[in-house]
């Protein structure tokens, strides 16, 4: 499975081509395995060494699968500006915690445009990083519904939900909207929290981001009276539009997978150390932490 995605903003930015085995897909600790495994061989190709040609490729052994070889291509032109986000990732750091903060950062992107490109056609006639912003949204929605799942499980992940809720004005307005709406709660606040996560960056695409209706927004911004249930928009409709549209429910499918897996196992969703640990500490990172944190995760804002 190859996987070309863009990396960056217009102070840091790199373009990649990603080359994974199909059979790692669809299971977060053999994807995040892998993809770890290829930060780790190109963290060691990158110091001193100069492409000959007009890319850089990095073949890496992987320790599981019919199809042990994975590999990542760079345009020379490029490598420099990854050197940059390696040493911004780095920030004093050991090199293990290096290739594990290189190995999540580009987890997070491959398997965005993954899910980007099952279930979603951005549209056309935008610009590029309205487009960007649009492949992104499918896995941003999907984080938020993992993390969403989890917290009947999981007390402290209840109380972040609990807190953003009391503390962020617009999204409890929203949410209680939709309760007066008869919308459902539950989308509703995984719809509030992606359009929390990337504050800054909906202002500086000139997008209306995804709780509102974009011509509404056109008219709050202006001073006009607009009713609630003309500005607002369903977030059935957004989760549709973004997410369910060739593969309804794949949310869901993909995290009972996970959960049947690791009963199998006999192991628990917050194993130390495993590969889905570190994908659940991002997603609570950038989706329930401070606003606009994903605007900044993926370079949109500074």
């Amino acid at each position: 499975m190859e996987i070309t995605h863009t990396w960056g903003g217009p102070h840091t930015s790199f373009r990649f081509t990603l080359d994974l085995p199909r059979e790692c897909f669809g299971n977060f600790d053999t994807e995040l395995s892998a993809v770890q495994t290829l930060a780790a061989a190109l963290l060691e190709s990158l110091p001193g060494r100069r492409p000959r040609s007009r890319t850089l490729k990095v073949i890496c052994r992987l320790p599981f699968g019919a199809h042990r070889k994975a590999s990542i291509e760079i345009p020379a032109t490029d490598v420099a500006p990854l050197r940059q986000a390696v040493a911004t990732l780095r920030e004093g750091r050991q090199d293990a915690a290096a290739r594990e903060d290189l190995g999540l950062a580009l987890y997070a992107r491959c398997f965005t445009n993954f899910v980007a490109q099952l279930v979603t056609s951005p549209p056309r006639n935008v610009r590029p990083e309205q487009r960007r912003l649009s492949l992104l949204l499918p896995a941003q929605f999907f984080a938020v519904h993992v993390l969403f799942a989890m917290r009947a499980n999981d007390t402290r992940l209840e109380k972040l939900f609990k807190k953003l809720l009391a503390e962020d004005y617009d999204l409890r307005t929203y949410v209680e909207y939709a309760a007066d709406f008869g919308w459902d709660e539950k989308q509703a606040l995984v719809v509030a929290i992606v359009d929390r996560a990337f504050r800054g960056a909906w202002e500086k695409l000139g997008l209306s981001g995804v709780m509102y209706d974009p011509k509404a927004k056109c008219l709050l911004q202006g001073g006009e009276v607009v009713t609630p249930a003309d500005a607002y928009r369903d977030p059935r409709g957004v989760l549709q539009q973004h997410l369910y549209r060739r593969h309804r429910g794949l949310d869901a499918v993909l995290v009972e997978e996970k959960r049947r897996e690791e009963k199998r196992r006999g192991e628990t969703w917050r194993k130390p150390g495993g590969g889905w640990t570190s994908y659940v500490q991002w997603a609570e990172r950038t989706y329930l932490g401070e606003p606009g944190t994903a605007a900044r995760e993926f370079r949109f804002i500074l």
